[in-house]
């Protein structure tokens, strides 16, 4: 169910990705394409024609990528590790294909689809068409990331319970970590930025809080990663994490940035941009930070899943007392009532109906009082009286002294008397 749940919300968020971009914002790049419009036409019902097909062109384009995508993830799930292998090596070259046949698909559907591009169109490097190609191979091939990144997701957080689990359980200490180191490598590069301009900090100041919260979200989970798979290479670990976080960058720069980029031979310029590889460099930092967290606090997140682990057992052996004592217990109430007719029903009913009491509150508290823990006792002693008292052959001796002011850990007692019995 969990699993269903995630997947439709996936789809949901990026079908609503798709229309924003498609149509909510058609009106966004009008004035660009009218201005690079009537540049090129001398018809203005010829740059009204083609101004009306750039939404439905999108929403076309971005719908078979989106295809594309799921049956990406279908491959990923239903195929064995070493055919996904296979696929891993076989997608990147049929990406090229895909890029061309899609390029086809746009130009018959608007082949002036590019004058809504900020900036005049600038080819001396590349035809129109191979430009085309160019943005549609990188956007196939960055399918291919966001998809390993979505089950990526899913299996460590979906899939797999613990993972969940061991971030509730980790110390304070491990966020703090994971949070603190992100930031100050964040306004580190912030600073750097005032060279660049206001635009460049602007953005920068703007992205601060999300990439640190980003970066600390990653840190943490692969110190809970780290925690869960100690005793198999870490690198499997920073390889889930660095997944993750290179699909959601991928995501966001080829399907929300790049849109914004200018179309043609300046297209390629930003590509070949440092600064736009170094944010995949950013990637390195959760790892850092998830690793330290991990030796700095070793110890007590050890010894946290050790407790965790000593609890689940408790827990279990709560769930199978409880059960097999209440059944005993109406049986042998059940016995005396078929038996005689007499005061003790009532007093076996009155006595089961204190101890289920103290079951279903006492019971899931880590500490009781000592004298709450000996009158539980007591009463499924007077139970049992019920049932053998008539019994010559049966002689109950019972001698409790008067509880002290202590705690117990509820059912503690309990076991070795009702093996007495």
């Amino acid at each position: 169910m969990a699993t269903k749940t995630y997947r439709i919300i996936i789809c949901i968020a990026i079908t609503i990705v798709i229309v924003k971009t498609s149509v909510l914002d058609y009106e966004q790049g009008m004035e660009r394409f009218v201005k690079n419009a009537f540049g090129f036409f001398e018809d203005s019902q010829e740059v009204a024609k083609y101004w009306d097909l750039i939404a439905i062109g999108n929403l076309i384009h971005y719908l078979l990528i989106f295809l594309v995508g799921i049956s990406l993830y279908r491959i990923n799930i239903r195929l064995s590790s070493e055919k996904r292998r296979l696929v891993n090596v076989i997608y990147p070259i049929s990406s090229f294909g895909l890029a061309w046949l899609l390029s086809k698909i746009d130009y018959s559907i608007n082949p002036y689809f590019f004058f809504h591009y900020p900036a005049p169109i600038k080819t001396e490097i590349l035809s129109l068409f191979n430009h085309t190609v160019l943005r549609n191979f990188i956007e196939i091939i960055a399918v291919w990331p966001i998809v390993q990144s979505i089950r990526t997701i899913e299996i460590v957080f979906v899939h797999n319970g613990k993972v969940l689990n061991t971030l509730k359980s980790l110390p304070s200490k491990t966020y703090f970590i994971n949070t603190i180191i992100p930031l100050g490598i964040l306004i580190l590069i912030t600073s750097a930025g005032l060279k660049e301009g206001i635009q460049a900090v602007t953005l920068l100041l703007s992205l601060l809080l999300v990439l640190t919260g980003f970066l600390g979200l990653l840190g943490t989970s692969l110190t809970a990663l780290l925690s869960i798979e100690r005793t198999i290479k870490p690198l499997r670990s920073y390889l889930k994490v660095y997944l993750i976080y290179s699909g959601v960058v991928m995501a966001y720069l080829v399907f929300l940035i790049f849109p914004r980029m200018e179309y043609g031979d300046f297209f390629i310029s930003d590509l070949t941009d440092p600064q736009l590889f170094f944010i995949f460099i950013l990637g390195l930092v959760p790892i850092l930070s998830g690793s330290l967290a991990f030796q700095i606090q070793k110890d007590k997140i050890e010894h946290g899943l050790k407790l965790n682990a000593v609890q689940a057992q408790l827990d279990s052996l709560k769930s199978q007392i409880n059960p097999h004592f209440l059944f005993n217990s109406l049986n042998s109430i059940y016995g005396t009532a078929i038996e005689e007719q007499s005061p003790k029903t009532a007093e076996g009913v009155q006595k089961l109906s204190e101890m289920m009491r103290f079951m279903l509150k006492e019971n899931t508290e880590d500490k009781i009082s000592l004298a709450k823990e000996i009158n539980y006792i007591n009463n499924y002693i007077d139970l049992q009286r019920l049932r053998v008292n008539e019994n010559e052959n049966i002689r109950i001796e019972v001698a409790i002294d008067e509880a002290c002011q202590a705690e117990i850990t509820p059912m503690l007692l309990i076991p070795f008397i009702e093996n007495a019995f």
